[in-house]
């Protein structure tokens, strides 16, 4: 009885060997190899689109900070001409005052 298993046994090993994909060593080191080739490409890829997502990113965060650099300058510059008469009032004063004291 245990013999006619074992046959039983060699005989769905050797199907199952005939009827595998890979027939031979080299096909399976072709299948790991282009199986390792679409990870790779899939890697690349997907790092250049995190390269180039962050890149446009951070050109972004910059054209802001750009933006809001200009409308601080802008202000700077416009408030001097605002401050100015006040300083010029402020310095009349001084001067009246300084000027009626030495009298």
């Amino acid at each position: 009885m245990s013999i006619v298993v074992t046959e039983a046994a060699l005989e769905n090993h050797r199907k199952i060997k005939e009827t595998s994909k890979f027939k031979s060593p080299i096909q399976k080191k072709r299948f790991f190899f282009i199986v390792l080739q679409i990870f790779l490409a899939l890697g690349v890829k997907m790092l250049f689109y995190c390269l180039v997502v962050c890149d446009a990113f951070s050109l972004l965060l910059l054209f802001l900070f750009l933006c809001d650099s200009r409308y601080a300058l802008r202000n700077f510059r416009d408030t001097p001409h605002k401050i100015t008469p006040n300083i010029k009032r402020k310095n009349l004063k001084i001067a009246k005052q300084s000027f009626l004291k030495n009298i």
